[in-house]
């Protein structure tokens, strides 16, 4: 019972030092090194404007996090993944951080397109363009 009212009144401090604080909440920093940085390396509010350079879609490489660009184009896919919809199952993972163009348009190297309902569906996960 002891640790329990110290443990309360530890909290009650704390809530109590916090509440006549003037300074301001700290924000977690951004890595300031570009080829590692995930944050998006435009400042506009659509985030479909945003640029992303192959080094930053390389850190998206999973499947539970996993992002590749196809015709300049940069899709966040891991939802799409988790989903299950893949017609293809786990052929979609052979394109995540990479530049997936070829893979795409030969349907993961069988030599056909993606249908029209693909195109439209992968429109639907675009997160911004590839940087030049």
């Amino acid at each position: 019972m002891k640790l329990i009212t110290l443990g309360l009144t530890l909290i009650s401090s704390l809530v109590l030092v916090g509440c006549g604080s003037t300074s301001p909440i700290p924000t977690p920093a951004t890595n300031s090194n570009p080829a590692i940085n995930t944050q998006p390396t435009s400042t506009t509010a659509d985030p479909t404007s945003q640029t992303y350079t192959l080094t930053e879609i390389a850190q998206h490489a999973a499947p539970t996090d996993c992002w590749f660009a196809v015709d300049g184009i940069v899709y966040d896919v891991t939802q799409f993944i988790a989903s299950g919809q893949h017609l293809g199952g786990a052929e979609i993972l052979k394109g995540c951080g990479k530049d997936a163009t070829q893979l795409f348009h030969s349907q993961g190297g069988r030599g056909n397109d993606h249908s029209t309902q693909a195109v439209s569906m992968l429109q639907t996960m675009k997160i911004g363009s590839l940087s030049q």
